[in-house]
């Protein structure tokens, strides 16, 4: 016999309109009893009218705010991509779903957009800034009733409902591990990563570094430099590295500026040097086509984008995370012969 809302309440000991009110997200339930709720009707099996569900979310009206970095950032072509698709899937509850855009990792616009959207939205998705305004805005949304979802970024503090990205330090270590194949036995390695203020760029920076440490102790990491997501600014920083440092054999670019770090090698002529990044962007494609970069490390942007934006539907319209919740993306390797 299936589970009814009549058999939760008589479980729960309390009333069945209570009952109705946390399995429809209507609030006034006191947080223990809706907890205890939820557990008996997952308990019991309980299936929801989905008609209802979705009749339910076209009343409230919810809306889902996203803020991405990606003004001038081609990689985020592919996970808006993916987050259209889960728009498709938000319209079907009437939930609205707005895309705030900025440039960089300008932490007082992204404190503003998410300012904006404590205002206006139901839920949050954030490719954020890791720094201690932003973290405590999430927690200061968080205590206001609105919950984040992290797209494509990872962030010191545990605030946030989910958090769909890839596993950053095995991705950097991934591309220690194939710039050591590659490599000769003696290297010299300069490494373009893209903010220091972005967790996960600094997690690939620490998981390449520790990985060639260990396999590969008498390589030599020259330097360090942030190209910010910006190509001029990559272009102009990695020209004055190659000036200073003639010997480099190796560049390990973590995210945005590829175009303007492999134009710096490409200018100069320096196809020995060894060049492994992350992403298949087109400006990534097109320069390992050139043989300037040897290999990359992928992370299914598009997918990224459609599971934050179908996790916080499943949220709204269910008050939980689908029983598939957002987990880590893969790291896949790509080469010329299979991109």
């Amino acid at each position: 016999m299936p589970a009814t809302i009549k058999m939760i309440a008589e479980k729960a000991g309390v009333s069945r309109g209570t009952v109705d009110r946390v399995l429809n997200n209507r609030g006034d339930v006191n947080p223990a009893t809706e907890k205890r709720i939820l557990r008996i009707a997952k308990e019991l099996g309980y299936t929801p009218n989905q008609a209802g569900r979705a009749l339910a979310a076209r009343k409230k009206g919810y809306v889902i705010d996203v803020i991405l970095c990606s003004l001038g950032n081609e990689f985020f072509d592919d996970v808006k991509n993916g987050i259209a698709r889960g728009m498709q899937e938000a319209e079907n509850y009437g939930i609205r779903v707005n895309i705030l855009e900025m440039k960089g990792y300008d932490v007082s616009r992204q404190h503003e957009l998410l300012d904006r959207a404590g205002e206006e939205a139901d839920l949050i998705v954030l490719n954020a800034i890791n720094d201690p305004l932003i973290i405590s805005k999430v927690k200061e949304l968080k205590d206001s009733g609105k919950e984040t979802i992290l797209v494509n970024t990872s962030l010191e503090c545990n605030e946030t409902l989910a958090s769909v990205c890839v596993d950053y330090i095995e991705s950097g270590a991934t591309a220690a591990g194939l710039m050591g194949l590659m490599l000769k036995k003696q290297a010299d390695i300069v490494i373009a990563m893209g903010s220091k203020n972005v967790l996960g760029h600094n997690e690939r920076v620490v998981g390449f570094i520790n990985n060639i440490k260990k396999r590969h102790p008498e390589y030599n990491i020259i330097t360090t430099f942030e190209t910010k997501d910006d190509e001029e600014l990559a272009y102009d920083t990695m020209k004055q590295v190659l000036k200073a440092h003639p010997e480099t054999s190796g560049v390990y670019i973590t995210s945005g500026g590829q175009r303007g770090v492999c134009k710096a090698i490409e200018e100069a002529g320096r196809y020995d040097i060894t060049v492994v990044t992350s992403d298949g962007t087109k400006t990534v494609q097109e320069y390992v086509r050139k043989g300037i970069i040897r290999a990359t490390v992928m992370q299914e942007p598009e997918k990224q984008g459609y599971e934050a934006i179908h996790a916080g539907v499943y949220y709204l319209v269910y008050g939980e995370l689908p029983d598939s919740k957002p987990a880590l993306i893969r790291n896949e390797i790509y080469i010329e012969e299979n991109l």
